[in-house]
């Protein structure tokens, strides 16, 4: 096994609103750069499992009168009500549009979840910061950000995943046309972000029951904070242990179609719109999987706490490639009639109103 490129990278936070650092400008080519700045020697006299715990979640906090939960909540408040506060750097330049997205992950195993802020960039390689909350409110975010996005049509992709046992973190790091993935583990250490020296591959045709994928949500979408339960969406793809097999997609999501490749305004045509939900233009592509008849679909939905539920559905979004993301997945397929399957782990009933409007969005498929 090939050493595995961590994507670990140092960031600054600062108490007062700043400008954002500038971050790699990473193409379709080129290897994302990383640096990792501690690793976890197991046995040592530091090991997590000999420290001091957070407390029992339950338990109201000393100072505030609220329970650990409550009082994260009220923490995380504050920061998706003003990310801007917060500066995130990375190698090189990057390019920042302002936009933030967030997760809710239990990567300390004390079942209250961390929060994950991630700054979008126009490269769409996204650095992303974990917020910790104690019982009494008070925040803790490591001086290191993973990586979350994609780079471009066939360059590389990277995804956040987090472990059955809510202890950890997993940075995945793979390329949209190689099956293989890699991936490293990190654990949260009073104020670090750490290597736990875990790391390994898989291949991405199947799902994982060691690796739960991390979703993120726009930050005006405060369902999933106001639930205060972990936005995962199940298994990643990829990595099942010796003998398992991999669950079949369910809810109705293996269908025939073909992927078309569409501008905005040809999308909003092709779906009745007489324009575009947000004014996208000609610039924004969209590849899409448009059933040969409309059938019922399993996706998660933010509204529904990320759990899985069934709606009527037309088409799949496979991709887009938009002037501030790139996500290449299925423009090679444009024209080409295929029976596809979806696992609903994969996949969201949009929170927005983005294009395929009202139409799931899913991150991964199987040709049949």
């Amino acid at each position: 096994m090939r050493p595995l490129r961590p994507l670990l990278v140092l960031a600054t936070s600062v108490a007062t609103a700043v400008t954002l650092v500038g971050c790699a400008d990473s193409g379709a080519d080129t290897a994302v750069t990383s640096y990792v700045t501690e690793t976890i020697t197991r046995g040592s006299a530091e090991d997590p499992d000999q420290q001091e715990g957070n407390g029992d979640a339950s338990e109201p906090a000393t100072e505030t009168g609220l329970s650990h939960t409550d009082a994260a909540k009220e923490a995380y408040a504050g920061i998706l009500n003003d990310p801007g506060q917060y500066s995130f750097s990375a190698p090189g330049e990057r390019d920042f549009t302002g936009e933030y997205l967030y997760a809710l992950a239990d990567i300390t195993g004390d079942g209250v979840p961390e929060l994950l802020l991630e700054a979008v960039t126009q490269h769409n390689l996204n650095p992303v910061r974990v917020f910790s909350a104690d019982a009494d409110g008070e925040l803790t975010s490591p001086e290191d950000v993973l990586i979350d996005g994609a780079a471009s049509a066939g360059g590389s992709r990277t995804a956040l995943s987090t472990s059955p046992a809510g202890d950890r973190i997993y940075q995945e790091q793979w390329r949209s046309i190689a099956p293989e993935v890699e991936v490293e583990a990190f654990e949260l250490r009073e104020n670090n972000l750490v290597s736990t020296g875990e790391t390994w591959t898989y291949d991405m045709q199947t799902p994982s029951a060691d690796l739960v994928r991390i979703e993120f949500h726009p930050i005006n979408d405060r369902g999933p904070l106001e639930a205060m339960e972990p936005t995962t969406g199940g298994a990643a793809a990829g990595g099942n242990a010796p003998g398992e097999a991999a669950p079949a997609p369910a809810g109705g999501n293996t269908a025939s179609g073909t992927v078309r490749v569409l501008t905005a305004p040809e999308l909003a045509n092709l779906q009745g719109l007489d324009r575009t939900p947000n004014g996208e233009d000609s610039s924004y592509r969209y590849a899409v999987f448009v059933f040969d008849a409309s059938t019922t679909f399993s996706a998660q939905s933010s509204g529904n706490a990320g759990a899985p539920e069934e709606r009527q559905a037309s088409m799949v979004r496979l991709g887009q490639q938009t002037p501030y993301s790139s996500d290449g997945s299925g423009f090679e397929l444009d024209g080409q009639s295929l029976t596809l399957s979806f696992n609903p782990s994969s996949c969201w009933f949009p929170s927005d109103t983005s294009l395929p409007a009202g139409e799931p969005n899913c991150s991964a498929f199987t040709q049949q």
